[in-house]
This record gives C-alpha cells, sequence and structure tokens, in this order.
C-alpha cells in the first residue's frame, strides 16, 4: 500500500517538471522578441492576451506533433536537424527585426505578385507570376504600427515550437518506452501549457509597457527600436553560433 502514494508522488513531481520546464523555456529571448514582433500598436487587454494565447497554442501542437510522434514511430531525428531548425528560428528574427526597424522608418514592406507576359504581342504566351518585394511609405499610418495578420501569430508560434522540440527531447527519452505514448502526451501537453502561461505573461506584460510609454511617442518608438535591434542580435547570434 505504501507503493501507492510514493508512485503518485513521483508522478506529481513528473508532470510538475513538465509544467516547470515549459515556463522556463517559454522566457527565452527569442520566443519573447518574437512576440514583441507579433504584437499589434496600442493593443488592448484582449489583444494582448490573444496573442499570448495563439502563439501557445502554435507552439504546443508544434511539439506534441513533432517532438512525440517521432519518439512514438521510434524515429530518431540526427542533431543536425535540429541545429538546422535553430539556425532556421534565428534569420527569422533577423527578419522580423528588421521588418520592425523599416516600420520604424516609415516603411512598410509589401509583398506582391505581378503578372505578365515577356513578349506582349504574342497572344499565345502564357502570362508569368512574379513575387515582388516593396517598401512602401504610408503617411497616415503609425511609423513603428506592427501588422501582425490574424494567422500569423498562430503560424509563428508552430515555428517557433520547433525550436521546443529539441528542449522536449531529453525529458521523452527519460520514459519507459511501454508508457511513452500516454505518458510523453500527457508530459508534452504540460510542456505546452507551460508555455502558453508563460507567453501570456509576456504578452501582457509587453501590453502594460506599451501602455505605460502611451504619452511618450520619442521614448516609445525608442524602445520599439531597442526590440527590433535586438531581435536582429539574437537572431545572429542563433544563427552564427551554429555554422
Amino acid at each position: 500500500c505504501g507503493m501507492v502514494p510514493a508512485a503518485l508522488d513521483t508522478g506529481i513531481t513528473f508532470f510538475a517538471l513538465a509544467f516547470a520546464a515549459g515556463l522556463l523555456h517559454g522566457f527565452g529571448a527569442d520566443h519573447a522578441l518574437a512576440m514583441a514582433a507579433a504584437m499589434p500598436d496600442r493593443p488592448s487587454w484582449r489583444a494582448a492576451l490573444g496573442v499570448g494565447v495563439k502563439f501557445g497554442i502554435g507552439h504546443s501542437v508544434a511539439i506534441v506533433l513533432l517532438g512525440l510522434a517521432p519518439f512514438a514511430l521510434g524515429l530518431a531525428i540526427p542533431a543536425d536537424v535540429w541545429a538546422g531548425v535553430e539556425r532556421g528560428l534565428g534569420a527569422l528574427l533577423v527578419v522580423l527585426g528588421a521588418t520592425m526597424l523599416l516600420r520604424l522608418a516609415g516603411a512598410r514592406p509589401t509583398l506582391h505578385a505581378h503578372e505578365h507576359t515577356h513578349n506582349p504581342e504574342t497572344e499565345s504566351e502564357e502570362p508569368h507570376r512574379h513575387w515582388h518585394l516593396h517598401l512602401v511609405a504610408h503617411a497616415t499610418e503609425k511609423p513603428h504600427a506592427s501588422h501582425a495578420h490574424p494567422h500569423g501569430v498562430w503560424a509563428l508560434g508552430l515555428v517557433f515550437g520547433l525550436g521546443g522540440v529539441s528542449a522536449l527531447v531529453p525529458h521523452l527519452e527519460s520514459l519507459a518506452p511501454a508508457t511513452l505514448v500516454l505518458t510523453g502526451l500527457a508530459f508534452a501537453i504540460l510542456f505546452g501549457l507551460g508555455v502558453t502561461t508563460t507567453m501570456v505573461a509576456v504578452a501582457l506584460t509587453i501590453r502594460g509597457a506599451d501602455r505605460a510609454l502611451a504619452h511618450k511617442p520619442a521614448l516609445h518608438k525608442g524602445v520599439h527600436a531597442a526590440v527590433a535591434i535586438a531581435s536582429v542580435a539574437v537572431g545572429l547570434s542563433m544563427a552564427v553560433s551554429l555554422i
């Protein structure tokens, strides 16, 4: 009978570790900077909460699908793959930071598709589609405004969740094969819940800071610039250190 409380205590400790590991993982600089880039300008508390929840859930989906599934199928993902993922996330942070800096300068990067033919006089020629990146200045927009697409936050969380998979792998490797699927799934879900909790806290903190600086436009813009530069610096550090 004494074995039951001990086993229960071990289980509670194990799953508390899962939640705590998710909390700590969410405090990574790359996640916080990505959240700052995804945050709309002058967000309401509800909007900030939505960004945190969407980012966290997207992150959790990646962890459950790509972290647990390979182990359940007996697949081993090479370390080089995770290193490549980290480099990709670093490059994405650089792009997010650079985009923020361009918006601060009053230019909004837009991607458009244009269809045309190389020889307009030839009616039989099929039109070709080319994508072009334009830097469009909008005098009516606030230069530091963010234009995160509603679905973009989910996708951003999903992408950064790939980096969370490598943090989850050591914990999954400690599980017995017989209990891997159910216990691993519970661990991954609690890990994701911990990440989501942190992302919500970060989002609400950003909202609070944004509100505090609402009547100080110069300082507000300076903070945005600092975040953008930090995003580029951290992204470059992630990409270069893994080469």
